[in-house]
């Protein structure tokens, strides 16, 4: 099952994987959204910490455009603080302008030193710069750096001493607590949130740690609590009260893990400071570790023994109730199902990270294909392995592909002949939901496709609701994969458009 076993970058640094990575071409790197910024006037001197390779970016952090080390006496003047977010990290960068007034660009405030370079002759002169009104929260003359929460507010427990835990970077902390504090959709006002709002007993706690000390006995990670340069996974963890609303309102209890942040360098990634991220809800490492049934993912790549469960859902969720969203991700090699009979809502383990989906849209194949409404389904792939088709429950197969599509097979003349594929368009956004689309390959019996030579078939309206939020939402999503033959052959007359 390839689609099982491709490790996002999030998931090989938590793994562990921090040594450098060579990239032979030219730097590029995930695209940056701005979320809050705030001008500088006058401009403040800065100068490279270091005197290796630290590149500036453009302003969303896709294109290197500057190497301070070809600057080494060059003073840079913050103009500008951008919060930069990417996926569950955010950061703030300055935007910065030579002495000179001649180059510029983004860079992380990490690299920098506050004051004129001292190796600088006569000191430059600071540029000339307008004043402009702030965007976003911020306001005052410090950084974007959101709450003025302290990073140790609010833990209420820590396997990190009091003196290792000086050595984890908070400078951005503060942002990063920003990061828990939601507003719709991803706090959905379906249901709420505050029974789970509470700080749990020190008997919860207990099996909290105790699951944690398992899991890393059996994944060999050693020395807990000791922050050193080859700390991985769980070694290090707390368990914090963090407020989930952008308005406020009562505090829910996190667990965050610690490991050493990868620094994109364009060339490469840079092992950098250790700091706090969040693992998942307190509720959602209580329920793993009280699952009466857990599987897991195998950790070989072998494609012909794929994991026997599959996950076909749009969305997932930090609680066990869909008061708090999240968005879902593939599971992968390694991952885990935590089960529980009769519940609404299971833990699924990605990476480092817990968090629940609805159980209903969870399939098993552990004892071969689903059969429903004559219809075969699972992940295997016909050309590879038909072994496990058995023709005799269903001459209609539908495999299920990445990212929710699938392929529907019909066995014909002793084979099985695809026969179209469905896909299901939308963005990485969680608010992209909103507008998913669906798109209808038809293949001929030589398995070429029926549209004309370069075109795709074009997105459709999808012949189910998906109104986003709903609590509908699941249920729905999963009957696409259910639905006749007859939904999708209406595509099939203009070629899948």
């Amino acid at each position: 099952m390839k689609k099982r076993i491709v490790l996002a970058a999030t998931g090989l640094m938590a793994a562990g994987f921090l040594g450098a990575i060579t990239v032979t071409h030219p730097a590029h790197a995930a695209y940056y959204r701005w979320t809050q910024t705030k001008l500088y006037s006058p401009s403040v001197p800065y100068h490279a910490k270091y005197s290796g390779t630290i590149y500036l970016w453009n302003a969303h952090h896709t294109r290197v455009v500057h190497n301070l080390k070809h600057y080494p006496r060059t003073t840079w003047y913050k103009t500008e603080a951008v919060k930069m977010t990417s996926g569950y990290k955010s950061r703030i960068y300055y935007k910065v302008l030579s002495g000179n007034q001649k180059h510029a660009g983004y860079i992380w405030r990490g690299y920098l030193t506050p004051g004129v370079n001292p190796n600088a002759a006569g000191f430059g002169t600071t540029p000339s710069t307008s004043t402009g009104s702030s965007s976003g929260s911020t306001s005052g003359s410090s950084d974007t750096s959101g709450s003025s929460t302290t990073a140790n507010d609010g833990v209420i427990y820590s396997n990190v001493s009091a003196a290792d835990a000086k050595k984890i970077d908070t400078s951005e902390y503060d942002t990063d607590i920003s990061t828990y504090r939601h507003k719709a959709p991803y706090l959905s006002g379906l249901e709420s949130y505050d029974a789970y709002a509470k700080v749990p007993t020190q008997s919860q706690i207990q099996t909290v740690v105790n699951f944690i000390k398992k899991r890393n006995q059996e994944l060999g990670i050693n020395n807990m609590g000791v922050v050193d340069n080859n700390a991985q996974g769980w070694q290090n963890f707390r368990i914090v009260m963090r407020s989930v609303d952008t308005n406020g309102g009562p505090k829910v209890p996190f667990v965050e893990y610690m490991y050493y942040d990868l620094e994109d360098i364009g060339t490469g990634y840079e092992k950098g400071e250790p700091e706090w991220y969040r693992a998942g809800t307190f509720q959602a490492f209580y329920d793993a570790a009280t699952a009466t049934t857990v599987k897991q993912a195998p950790k070989s790549t072998n494609f012909d023994h794929p994991f026997p469960y599959a996950v076909y859902a749009g969305l997932s969720y930090e609680l066990p109730n869909q008061s708090l969203l999240r968005n879902y991700q593939g599971i992968q090699s390694g991952d885990r199902l935590y089960l529980k009979p009769g519940s609404q809502y299971t833990v699924f383990q990605d990476g480092d990270r817990l968090c629940y989906v609805r159980t209903a849209n969870i399939l098993d194949f552990s004892n071969g294909p689903i059969v429903k409404n004559g219809i075969q389904y699972d992940d295997i792939d016909p050309a590879r392995d038909s072994s496990k088709l058995d023709p005799n429950k269903g001459k209609v197969y539908r495999e299920i592909t990445e990212n929710y599509n699938f392929d529907e097979y019909h066995y014909e003349n002793g084979k099985w002949q695809k026969v179209f594929s469905v896909r299901l368009n939308y963005g990485e956004e969680l608010t992209d939901k909103k507008s998913i689309s669906i798109s209808v390959s038809f293949y001929d019996a030589n398995g070429r496709t029926t549209q004309a030579p370069g075109s795709e078939a074009s997105p459709q309206k999808l012949p189910v609701d998906l109104t986003f939020p709903s609590k509908n939402y699941d249920a729905n999503y999963l009957s696409i994969l259910y639905l006749p033959d007859s939904d999708f052959q209406k595509y099939e007359a203009n070629g899948g458009k």
